[in-house]
């Protein structure tokens, strides 16, 4: 996860030189420095940048020429961008060489090579007359400030504040914001701003004060929060949930979970707060790596190594892992990076040496690639810049290639390749499967596989976060994402400005702006994006940070209203396409599907008669409020040629297979059970059947609820199905499973005390659910849908559901995937659910004429934007 800071281009090296040189006491910027420093404009004496109202401005963005000057003992300021910046109008009249400024009831006129300004008609001396310089007109500051913008003026140590005559500043009292502003308008010490972690984040602002968010040792921070008793930190890199960082003093610190050694130590305590990394000094490069393993590069260009998998804690000296060792085999080394299964070395001649992050592996030099400048690694992958711009790759994802120029017929996936679509790179970044590159003209580009800290998001919902944000090297869209060799083309990252930094996170991608203002996207789980949700972004949102202490980035989130806003011409669509369901299916479906033509009525006294009575053309009538057994008449035997056993982990199942026109219905409104006993079993499975209607039953596992993991009904390879007035009841995982269903309504029924979901409904089409109530069941994804059309919910009620718990992994009340044209829902109370999500993606649902009331969202109502 190792990267360069870029300026203007060229890659920065740190040096020795730099890292044991540092300004007088630092204190950083704090939050109260920041509100007084707030509606004030800050210039700093020969520098271009200013800050107006904390935010960082160039004083001329066409001349990096015009800064504010000493010339004969009196201050000289640009007078238009002052003037502006503090909401005054500047004229320049041309023919007369006269500058006009106007501010409230003050008018003063003013020509360069003059000691004499009109102010509101009076003559006013000038210690130094104005003056044209470099194309652009200055004044004297105090003059300009004080006597025609009426501002107060604070000056020290170069240092310009200009503030309302309200707001004073004093060098006694404010020497400490004096201190950090000139620490600002220095060097920028830090060799890395930026740094994604497995699923958080670390970054260093230009003070050299460290801030994280994500997921941390002290739980989800959803927006940066400042890593107190840090100070001075030029490098930083993220772990899973830890982060090691460098002092410019050369000393190493470090933070969060430690089971692992991960903070070098000497103990495996989780540590809140930094602790220093034993035996460590003159350091200038560190890297770490999910698994706990990290290194440390010192100025004598020696490395340590320290961390590790627990089970290799327990080798024979476990002591050796808790505190840095150095690596004897590894002399005059330039820079190093770590992934989880693999460190990687660059010598001073740029050779590349890699080894396992096991005991008794010993660096071996990569043959094949030379001239290199830079290494990243990821999860079991190198990536290697070199001197030319080119970039090149080797290693593998669980045995699979991570660049389509590895995919020959010899498929030596150890072999560097060259990546043949990118040049001109000045930045390279790496995770698990994945790779970034950073050109030099700003622009990023990334390829592989992206994984997600979510076990519910598959590969193909991952790569579909991120195809808005994503297209090929030539500017095409993608059209395949879910296509291997697809993802392993670099692809340009729409929605950027011009990028300076760029850091791979476990499944978020951070990328740092010229303006310092920091855009990330991927998963946002634990909030490591830094935007203020949880919300997983498919494109680049802004996060809260800014690299600049004096900048605050205002972040607006959105409310937990779920109900997305689709045009009027998808409305539309939406609205003819549910009349058109409802025309079809609405009504009569009953008759709609079954032909009473030859139908034999059999009126079924036991379970064992039910099971005989299944076939075509049946009407089986159930006696209402008696109870059917299918387990015992299973176990007793019996003969039907349209009906078969299906084995199960504690029993078996009863299967109806091709079966067409048949109705099972109680004989009256008061319900007829069919149950079943085994806890894995489903209570009737129907496959390869049409025109079915179930009416009247009251279905579930009994003879006593409990924790079951077979369902109620499934339906696979069937059509025509018309479910009305029944119960579905747990304690099975779910009510229905439909698989490559053609036509199905449930239809004034319930769904009910399901121990894991409501049901699944994949591959199927024209699923119509009206006039029914789902409720008291939980606790995963409640309602699960893929790859299907026309799927309608109407007049129905979903309460009192349990979805997720809030913490690590996320379900939802609806988990959609590939829905057309959308999941509709209409006319239907949402209420007293207690869920993580309502749904994965904010544009999932079209909701029309939704009650919603006291659900609690404990992540929030969209997992993804």
């Amino acid at each position: 996860m190792r990267k360069f800071k870029i300026l203007s281009g060229i890659i920065v090296f740190a040096t020795i030189i730099n890292l044991f040189t540092f300004t007088p006491k630092v204190n950083a910027i704090s939050e109260d420095e920041q509100s007084k420093l707030s509606e004030t404009v800050i210039l700093y004496i020969g520098s271009s940048d200013s800050y107006v109202n904390n935010v960082k401005t160039k004083i001329d963005a066409d001349n990096k020429k015009i800064v504010p000057i000493i010339k004969n003992g009196r201050t000289l300021v640009p007078v238009r961008f002052i003037s502006e910046s503090l909401k005054a109008d500047v004229d320049w009249d041309s023919t007369t060489s006269i500058v006009t400024i106007k501010l409230g009831e003050n008018i003063a006129l003013l020509k360069p090579g003059r000691n004499i300004m009109a102010l509101n008609n009076n003559p006013v001396e000038l210690d130094v007359p104005p003056e044209i310089i470099d194309g652009r007109t200055y004044l004297p500051l105090r003059r300009l400030v004080e006597d025609v913008l009426d501002k107060n003026i604070f000056y020290d140590r170069n240092v310009i504040i200009i503030s309302e005559k309200d707001k004073v500043f004093d060098k006694d009292t404010d020497k400490t914001i004096v201190d950090d502003l000139i620490y600002m308008y220095g060097q920028d010490y830090a060799i890395t701003h930026i740094s994604g972690g497995y699923s958080h984040t670390s970054a260093i602002k230009r003070d050299g004060i460290v801030w994280e968010w994500g997921d941390t040792l002290e739980g989800k921070k959803l927006v940066p929060e400042r890593v107190k008793g840090l100070e001075k930190i030029i490098d930083i890199s993220a772990g899973a949930r830890f982060t090691v960082a460098l002092k410019i003093d050369g000393t190493v610190w470090a933070w969060g979970k430690n089971e692992k050694g991960e903070l070098g130590d000497g103990t495996q305590e989780d540590r809140e707060n930094p602790v220093k990394v034993k035996g460590l000094t003159k350091i200038k490069r560190i890297a770490a790596s999910y698994s706990g393993h990290c290194l440390a590069l010192n100025s004598d260009g020696k490395v340590w190594k320290w961390g590790n998998y627990l089970e290799q804690l327990e080798d024979a000296d476990p002591e050796n892992k808790l505190i840095p060792v150095l690596i004897d085999e590894l002399t005059e080394i330039e820079d190093i990076a770590v992934g989880n299964y693999l460190s990687v070395a660059l010598d001073k001649d740029g050779n590349v040496w890699t080894w396992e992050n096991v005991e008794g592996s010993s660096p071996q030099k990569v043959e094949g690639i030379n001239n290199v400048i830079d290494v990243v690694t990821g999860q079991s992958h190198i990536l290697a810049l070199r001197n030319d711009g080119t970039v090149w790759t080797w290693g593998n994802i669980e045995g699979e290639p991570v660049y389509k120029g590895q995919i020959n017929d010899e498929m030596d996936l150890s072999v560097p390749v060259k990546v043949e679509e990118l040049s001109g790179v000045v930045a390279i970044s790496a995770q698990g499967g994945y790779s970034v590159t950073l050109k030099g003209d700003g622009s990023v580009f990334v390829w592989g596989f992206l994984e997600n800290e979510s076990e519910n998001n598959s590969d193909d919902e991952l790569e579909k976060d991120l195809e808005n944000g994503l297209e090929n090297n030539s500017g095409d869209e993608v059209e395949n994402e879910s296509e291997n060799k697809n993802l392993l083309i670099p692809r340009r990252i729409n929605g950027l400005g011009v990028v300076r930094e760029i850091s791979a996170g476990g499944a978020h991608l951070l990328a740092l702006q010229d303006d310092g203002s920091l855009l990330a996207f991927g998963d946002n789980s634990y909030g490591q994006i830094g935007d203020g949700t949880i919300v997983s972004r498919r494109s680049p949102t802004v996060s809260a940070f800014n690299k600049d202490p004096l900048v605050i980035t205002e972040i607006v989130t959105e409310g937990s209203e779920f109900a997305y806003k689709f045009d009027d011409a998808l409305v539309n669509e939406f609205d003819e396409l549910t009349d058109e369901l409802m025309v079809e299916y609405g009504s009569n479906q009953q008759q709609k599907i079954i032909d009473r033509n030859n139908m034999k009525v059999v009126v079924a006294n036991n379970a064992q008669e039910f099971i005989d009575a299944i076939g075509s053309n049946r009407e089986i009538i159930l006696k209402s409020g008696k109870v059917y057994d299918i387990t015992s008449a299973l176990n007793e035997g019996f003969d039907n040629n349209k009906a078969y056993t299906r084995d199960t982990f504690d029993g078996i199942e009863l299967v109806i297979s091709n079966v067409e026109n048949l109705i099972i219905r109680s004989e009256s409104s008061r319900l007829a059970k069919i149950m079943v006993s085994p806890t894995y079993s489903d209570v009737l499975n129907f496959e390869d059947c049409e025109n079915i209607v179930i009416d009247g039953v009251n279905a579930g596992h009994g003879p006593d609820k409990g924790e079951c993991s077979g369902g109620v009904f499934s339906f696979e390879r069937c059509q025509n199905i018309y479910i009305n007035n029944s119960i579905l009841y747990g304690c099975g995982t779910q009510g229905l499973w439909l698989s490559n269903v053609n036509s199905f309504v449930f239809d004034n029924s319930v769904i009910e005390d399901c121990s894991y979901s409501i049901m699944t409904v994949e591959a199927s089409k024209d699923i119509i659910f009206m006039n029914s109530k789902f409720r008291n069941t939980g606790s995963y994804d409640l309602i699960d849908i893929s790859d299907s059309q026309n799927v309608l919910f109407t007049s129905c009620e979903i309460s009192n559901n349990s979805a997720g718990n809030g913490l690590r992994n996320s379900y939802h009340l609806f988990n959609l995937s590939k829905v057309e044209p959308k999941l509709i829902i209409k006319d239907t109370t949402i209420q007293d659910n207690i869920i993580d999500y309502v749904q994965k993606y904010k544009d999932d649902i079209y909701f029309k004429n939704i009650t919603s009331s006291n659900n609690e969202l404990l992540k929030g109502a969209y997992e993804i934007d």
